[in-house]
């Protein structure tokens, strides 16, 4: 019966786990928020507009076709004013026109010949690249976020756990200075120190219980999820350094937006620059008409050619669209430049603060150990009446305030992580589209 008890136990605590709702991790919090951000969605659709427009330019190598047709009814009629002899035995020329007038044409055109036609694809798909380096942007900056906001509710968890194991302790040390009060052996002031030692903890408590529901209730909005699993997760472990190696700048979103912004720029003055060179298109055109020519019938006609178009002189519109786009080329390499620099700085100022959270976590620790070496004292002359109440609640309010200072301090080196990963543009997963950038000169191997 024992025994038929104990499985039975088993089995209810077994479904008590399996039902127990799972944790949500840091990284499942940032590739859920990522997954269902509006404003990622938005960018998404301005990388299709600046696909769309890629393909716009690139069909400019593709011939153009067009069918057409159009019927005039016209009047008067017209007609030739000859008269030829009557000894050359020719009959008189009749009418040349008609009141109807029906034409249908079918036309293809294909550019042969534009040295700008290249350069404008590169710039579309310069710009195409900047578009989704954009993205990945707002996806690392939408990353951060949720870890922030993540780690804020692991620290007021952990706060949380401190205040509520030190306040067992302290509820405890109330109910045996209370009996000991009423037995005559102890002091109403040990009471009233034991209850105001309560009365923090419990309000230390409650700061982190509505600190957590705040970090919350933040995530299930960026989730969209209102039934938020428990947070999972220890800053000890999420503060651990990766063992790659800091990026290059060079691959960071913004300084890539702006390289790829600059080339556009550059792609774009070229491209002006070679408007000054002719182009040439052939042309071929069928035609059924009616009247064709003199004669009041629905015949074809058929047409082939070549058409040269040269803008010799433009008012210099063209050199001051040049140089427009050399000066923006300019301004976006010196921005990238700035770009750079503020990245190291910030490379460098998280260094320095990681620096200093450990001297912070090592002095805690420490602080951390002698403070419970002073506990242990504490209460042992209280026993022997060697030591005061105050002396123990003394000790045990340094020992919370150094396990907060831990907690702190590996807070701090986890959200040092999480701004690195933003400074170079990462913790998004999987947002925008790698595209190979081509060269300022659009090296394609295709007709100009």
């Amino acid at each position: 019966m024992w025994a038929a008890l104990q499985v039975g136990q088993a089995i209810s605590l077994t479904f008590a786990l399996a039902s127990a709702p799972a944790g949500l991790s840091i990284d499942e919090a940032v590739g859920k928020a990522i997954e269902r951000a509006h404003e990622l969605r938005a960018r998404t659709e301005s990388e299709a507009v600046a696909r769309a427009k890629t393909d716009e330019i690139q069909s400019a190598w593709w011939p153009r076709a067009e069918v057409g047709g159009t019927y005039l009814a016209r009047w008067p009629v017209q007609t030739l004013p000859i008269s030829l002899p009557a000894q050359l035995g020719l009959p008189p020329i009749p009418e040349v026109d008609d009141v109807h007038h029906v034409q249908l044409s079918a036309k293809l055109r294909w550019l042969l010949f534009d040295l700008g036609r290249g350069p404008r694809a590169d710039a579309t798909e310069a710009q195409l690249a900047a578009e989704i380096a954009t993205t990945k942007l707002s996806a690392s900056e939408l990353a951060f976020y949720v870890r922030s906001t993540f780690l804020l509710g692991i620290l007021a968890r952990d706060l949380k756990d401190i205040a509520r194991e030190s306040l067992r302790v302290a509820r405890e040390e109330l109910r045996t200075a209370t009996v000991k009060a009423a037995v005559g052996t102890g002091s109403e002031l040990a009471v009233a120190q034991a209850r105001v030692r309560v009365a923090q903890l419990e309000a230390e408590d409650q700061r982190a219980e509505i600190d957590l529901a705040r970090r919350r209730t933040t995530l299930a909005s960026l989730l969209g999820d209102e039934a938020l699993p428990p947070l999972q997760g220890d800053l000890e472990a999420l503060a651990a350094p990766t063992p790659d190696a800091p990026p290059s700048p060079d691959t960071q979103p913004e300084v890539e937006r702006l390289a790829y912004a600059r080339a556009a720029a550059l792609n774009l003055g070229v491209a002006e620059r070679r408007t000054f060179f002719p182009t040439v298109a052939l042309q071929a055109e069928a035609t059924l008409a009616y009247p064709r020519g003199f004669e009041l019938k629905l015949a074809p006609i058929y047409a082939f050619g070549a058409v040269l178009s040269w803008p010799i002189f433009d008012g210099f519109a063209r050199s001051a669209r040049e140089a427009q786009a050399t000066h923006q080329a300019a301004a976006l390499a010196a921005m990238s430049e700035a770009t750079k620099e503020r990245l190291r700085r910030g490379a460098l100022d998280l260094d320095e603060r990681s620096r200093a959270a450990d001297a912070g976590l090592a002095a805690a620790r420490q602080i951390a150990t002698q403070t419970e070496i002073y506990l242990r004292i504490a209460r042992a002359g209280l026993e022997a009446g060697t030591a005061t109440n105050l002396d123990v609640h003394t000790a045990e309010l340094g020992l919370d305030q150094a396990r907060v200072a831990i907690q702190r301090a590996w807070f701090e080196k986890a959200l040092i992580q999480a701004e690195r990963l933003r400074l170079y543009g990462q913790g998004q997963q999987g947002q925008g589209q790698q595209v190979q950038g081509r060269g300022v000169q659009g090296q394609r191997g295709r007709t100009p």
